[in-house]
């Protein structure tokens, strides 16, 4: 039996997954500018939250 905190685990890297995805073929599904810059933000947050780790 699992606990609860292997299906939390489960589930960040689930959500992360999802949204690295999203944000690789964000490009392909947004053709507007404003999505891709909004897109490139939430990527450099990221990797700027990432570092204080």
């Amino acid at each position: 039996m699992h606990s609860k905190s292997t299906y939390g685990t489960i589930a960040v890297k689930t959500a992360v997954l999802l949204i690295a995805a999203l944000l690789l073929f964000a490009p392909l599904l947004f053709q507007d500018v404003r999505a891709l810059e909004v897109a490139a933000r939430i990527c450099i947050f990221i990797v700027l939250v990432a570092s204080y780790d």
